[in-house]
């Protein structure tokens, strides 16, 4: 493991032996100059962000950022969004955008601040380029390479949306792939595959401590297996340390006999972590410093003051060579560490570490909040947590800080939440104006959205020629038949053309006169035919009946004075037998007519057939 010296572009010195990235010191800042160890000094921020009092800011409205002058200055007149001295994006709703500038319209019947679709003048130039393609700086619509949606600024092609499970990379603003990623959102990745990488600016890189298992940013949290923490990024291996006898996770908790502790480095450049009390020059000490040179616990029945040991002191802090015949002590057993065993009624003194101590004061029952119990010991929590169960994992935040479980289990500093309004010890609670909330934190809404649900899922519009359409936001030029807009609706249609209830499209003015009267008009015409149809037949069939009644006449049997013969038990007639003229005895003549009156009675109440 080597010092932090010749560090990289966009990172600064934070310890002697580690280096971190500008973007952790400053929010969105892309290269820094060093001031002293731990500190340093913003010089460029990133895309986008304009350097004011050593912070990285957003561009300011009716603002952009001068490369030469290197402060902010306002936008040329009728141009809204400015990138450069000689480069606007959009222009007022006077005017139309031609070779980067805004130009006044004329002859124009509905001017557009993007297009000229709707001018008289048509010099075949392109103002605006459709999804999936970007302008050149020949005016041509070139498309973008392996990118949903980018821009050329100047020489490069920035892009503005990613292609699934693509990362955008802050440093060289491009999209690209990292296979230590397992979930990529919102073009950033939130959560690595393995512990022994870490998200950085929105990456996963690895561990910067060698032998590390699991990491944060630049603080190992655990060594691997055969290997215990010297400090935050140093794990030594427990073979070089021959002189412990029992290990935690962060270092030696019990020296072997004869030892004790100290973090110096011995003449074998081995840190052995443990001195032997035979190789101390002051007498009576039981435990001494890191230097070897003063005691920092003396033997029983021995006072301490200034590093050494004695039965008493004079007031010239001068020793005495009397000889204590009789020692009262609390300590019943003690080891080359601490006190073991306390006498009955007395325990060790609880430090702010520990809550309560164990029976006889050989180490802590229950420690204090900010501490968590390792063996016997307390040691200290990571310094965001309230609570924890280890140096790399989190019960509850500290006030500042918060914890999102599916992104680590350590908690981060409420300042790391971008665009946040209102935050909680989860994450944040509401963002600012433009961003909405996804697993507690803040992302920008699509283009011209002032309000969203999410990404794809837009509820305002923050322009007023923008109308919300199917949950995105569209100029109202795109709309078919829109001719203007307020409020995020369509509020004018073209010619003979009426507003949709929900306001995002126009539709054919609908004649109620023709809509209903054609149809009514069919339906009395229909009823009519058939009501004229059913009158002919009727008639036909009384011409019909008339005709066929001529010779036949219908009478009551019983007012009639004609003698009827039944027939059979149903019917009767006036004649038994059909004969002709009955009244003569000649024969028919030939050629002529004959008659005779034939009577046939029905003598049911129902009709017959005859």
């Amino acid at each position: 493991m080597g010092f932090c010296s010749n560090y990289e572009v966009g990172t600064y010195k934070k310890t002697d032996m580690t280096c971190e990235s500008c973007n952790f010191a400053t929010e969105n800042c892309n290269a820094c100059s060093p001031i002293s160890v731990g500190v340093s000094n913003c010089t460029t921020c990133m895309a986008n962000h304009v350097l004011n009092s050593g912070k990285c800011q957003l561009y300011p409205s009716g603002k952009y950022y001068n490369q030469n002058s290197k402060s902010c200055q306002s936008n040329d007149v009728n141009c809204q969004i400015q990138v450069d001295e000689s480069k606007c994006l959009l222009c007022n709703s006077n005017c139309f955008l031609a070779n980067g500038g805004c130009q006044q319209t004329t002859r124009c019947q509905n001017p557009s601040n993007t297009t000229m679709s709707s001018c008289d003048l048509r010099n075949d130039i392109i103002y605006k380029c459709g999804d999936s393609v970007y302008l050149n700086i020949s005016n041509e619509c070139v498309g973008c390479v392996s990118l949903p949606v980018c821009q050329l600024s100047k020489t490069r092609i920035i892009p503005l949306q990613c292609q699934t499970n693509y990362i955008f990379d802050t440093t060289t603003n491009q999209c690209v792939t990292d296979d230590n990623c397992h979930t990529v959102k919102y073009r950033f990745c939130t959560k690595c595959t393995s512990c022994l990488n870490y998200i950085s600016q929105g990456r996963c890189s690895k561990c910067q401590t060698t032998n590390c298992g699991l990491c944060d940013r630049s603080t190992c949290m655990k060594c691997l297996d055969g290997f215990v923490k010297y400090t935050d990024t140093w794990c030594v291996s427990k073979s070089v340390i021959s002189t412990c006898k029992t290990f935690s996770s962060g270092g030696c908790v019990v020296c072997s006999e004869g030892y004790y502790q100290t973090d110096a480095e011995n003449v074998e450049k081995k840190y052995d972590y443990r001195v032997p009390i035979e190789s101390t020059t002051v007498t009576n000490c039981n435990r001494y410093g890191a230097q070897n040179t003063k005691c920092v616990e003396c033997l029983d029945a021995f006072k301490l003051k200034g590093g050494i040991c004695a039965e008493t002191f004079d007031e010239n802090n001068k020793l005495k060579t009397d000889t204590k015949t009789a020692t009262e002590t609390s300590c019943q057993i003690r080891n080359n560490k601490k006190c073991q065993h306390c006498a009955d009624g007395i325990t060790t003194s609880t430090t702010s570490s520990c809550k309560i101590a164990l029976p006889g004061g050989s180490g802590c029952a229950i420690c204090n909040s900010m501490y968590y119990r390792e063996g016997i010991s307390c040691t200290p929590c990571d310094e965001s947590c309230a609570l924890c169960v280890n140096s790399y994992e989190c019960l509850a935040c500290k006030d500042g800080y918060f914890n999102i479980p599916s992104e680590g289990k350590l908690c981060e500093s409420n300042t790391t939440l971008a665009n946040c309004e209102l935050s909680s010890s989860s994450g944040c609670e509401r963002c600012v104006s433009g961003h909405f909330l996804s697993n507690y934190k803040c992302y920008e809404c699509s283009p011209n959205c002032t309000s969203c649900e999410s990404e794809s899922v837009c509820t305002i519009c923050n322009d007023l020629e923008n109308m919300l359409v199917d949950s995105q936001c569209l100029h109202f030029t795109k709309v078919e038949l829109c001719v203007s807009a307020l409020n995020s609706k369509c509020v004018k249609c073209e010619g003979r053309r009426e507003l949709t209830d929900s306001g995002d499209s126009c539709t054919k003015l609908v004649n109620l006169g023709v809509v209903i009267g054609i149809p009514i008009t069919v339906l009395i015409l229909f009823v009519l035919f058939i009501t004229m149809n059913i009158l002919l037949i009727i008639i036909f069939l009384n011409k019909r009946q008339v005709e066929k009644m001529k010779n036949v006449r219908v009478f009551d049997i019983k007012k009639s004075n004609i003698t009827m013969n039944p027939l059979d038990k149903v019917s009767c007639s006036n004649k038994k037998v059909l004969k002709i003229d009955m009244d003569s005895d000649a024969l028919i003549p030939m050629d002529e007519e004959s008659c005779d009156l034939i009577c046939i009675g029905n003598l049911t109440k129902h009709h017959l057939k005859v």
